[in-house]
């Protein structure tokens, strides 16, 4: 029987039969965290009033729970019957901020999700959680925030026994949907596939962009603030100050600021490039452009790209209702679509009705395969130029890469992919000025005090990088 837990309370008969309505979903390669809804009518001589919003609900059929949400609408309908409006916990995480990493960071996926998460109720599979990630990790909400972290280490979001957030990779294993579950009908649709995926991958290093500081906070011309906060909107090189301001307190990306003036920031240097990999299917003219992910970073962006592009090959999804015994979003099945065609593909979303079971009317996609999740280079080569230069050339057959007209490296030919870089040393510094003049001997013979040092020399150009895939 389906049941539904309440502020404390366990609903079977009050609920209003047809009243339930359940929409799970997912974004298999997280592109965007779709908010899971909830909706039900309860019906009984209580009255519910005060209502208080927020309140954890529990959707379950026996012992298999189907999502934990939470209140955010109350409505009556009759004078003694309630309709309750509900999202899941992505819903109040699109409320909150967090405040991200000052500077570039180091993290796995696992340290990240756990820092935005806090102590709300979740679970994330272990090899989830042990990707790395690289990058600026900005000011933003906590929702946006796990979709960068799913997006650049290959996860997404499905739900655990308990019906709590499951961060993990998609399913990779097809388990079957038994012809005697599926309710006949349905509907097949076809899409042109891509023919390329585009996404941008920062290198940080360090330094100045070269652009000019910004202006974040200014109340020269207004009362002094007390722990005001300031978000710092990028990578920050170095930040100014002007009259009595400073910050007094830091929390990642904001800085609390006390006192009267200006707070300026130089952006530190970030350098993009475009990385681009083609699906291979033939007649297909559709480009996919991603979102900027300031975490997408050479550790990651081609397998990133690659996802992307396996994901953008499919060319077909099926809506099929069926009887749910273990499904849940994310879960890779296999079935007969409703022409009697074997396929396979994973659940993207679960519009869910409840009687004695629990049906689903589900949009599975096929004509892709999970993975990669991880970079697939075989070797990182750090080579120096002697000269600075950045010219060099990877002879793919003998597997030299030359630089200035010699061999700086082999790569082994039966290595079919890594990534080189070639490393130019920077300019010698310029030369110091000439010092002062001397002091005039003394009368007993004792020499002069030495002149002053001349001023030192200008600082020789930075190093250059080449990156050769």
């Amino acid at each position: 029987m389906v049941q539904i837990e309440y502020d404390g309370k366990t609903y079977q008969n009050e609920i209003v039969q047809g009243s339930i309505k359940c929409n799970n979903s997912v974004s298999l390669i997280s592109e965007s965290i779709p908010i899971d809804t909830l909706e039900f009518e309860i019906y009984g001589d209580e009255d519910p009033r005060p209502i208080t919003y927020g309140k954890r609900v529990v959707l379950s059929v026996g012992a298999k729970v189907f999502g934990i949400y939470y209140t955010y609408k109350a409505e009556r309908v009759q004078k003694n019957t309630w309709r309750y409006k509900c999202e899941s916990i992505m819903g109040i995480l699109d409320k909150e901020y967090w405040t991200g990493y000052s500077g570039v960071q180091q993290r796995t996926a696992g340290e990240v999700i756990a820092n935005i998460m806090g102590s709300r109720e979740y679970s994330i599979d272990a090899d989830l959680a042990k990707v790395p990630l690289s990058g600026f990790f900005p000011y933003q909400t906590k929702r946006e925030a796990l979709r960068m972290v799913l997006f650049a280490a290959g996860g997404c979001i499905t739900k655990s026994s308990s019906g709590a957030p499951r961060f993990a990779f998609p399913a990779g294993k097809a388990e079957p949907i038994e012809i005697e579950r599926l309710v006949v009908g349905g509907e097949v649709s076809y899409y042109e596939p891509a023919a390329r995926v585009e996404l941008i991958e920062h290198t940080y290093s360090s330094g100045a962009s070269g652009r000019d500081p910004v202006l974040l906070f200014d109340n020269s011309n207004s009362n002094e603030v007390n722990n005001y906060p300031v978000v710092l909107p990028f990578l920050t090189n170095t930040v100014g100050w002007s009259g009595t301001l400073r910050a007094v307190r830091y929390d990642g990306n904001v800085r609390y600021v006390s006192g009267q003036g200006t707070m300026r920031a130089t952006p530190s240097r970030d350098e993009t490039r475009i990385v681009s990999v083609d699906t291979g299917i033939s007649g297909a003219s559709q480009i996919i452009k991603c979102d900027d992910v300031p975490i997408i970073t050479p550790l990651n962006s081609e397998a990133t790209a690659r996802r992307i592009a396996n994901y953008y090959s499919r060319d077909r999804e099926i809506i099929v209702s069926f009887f749910v015994e273990e499904e849940k979003i994310a879960s890779r099945v296999s079935l007969q679509d409703p022409y009697g065609e074997d396929a396979e593909g994973s659940i993207g979303e679960m519009d869910l009705s409840f009687s004695k079971n629990a049906l689903s009317k589900s949009k599975i996609v096929t004509g892709w395969n999970v993975g990669p999740f991880a970079e697939s280079f075989e070797n990182f080569v750090l080579i120096g130029s002697e000269d600075g230069s950045l010219s060099a050339v990877w002879n793919t057959l003998t597997g030299a890469i030359t630089s200035g007209g010699r061999t700086i490296a082999n790569i082994p030919t039966n290595i079919e992919k890594a990534r080189v870089y070639v490393i130019g040393g920077g300019t010698g510094g310029a030369g110091g000025a000439a010092g002062n003049n001397g002091a005039d001997g003394e009368t007993n013979g004792k020499g002069g005090t030495g002149g002053a040092g001349g001023a030192g020399g200008a600082g020789g150009a930075g190093g250059k990088c080449l990156i050769l895939d």
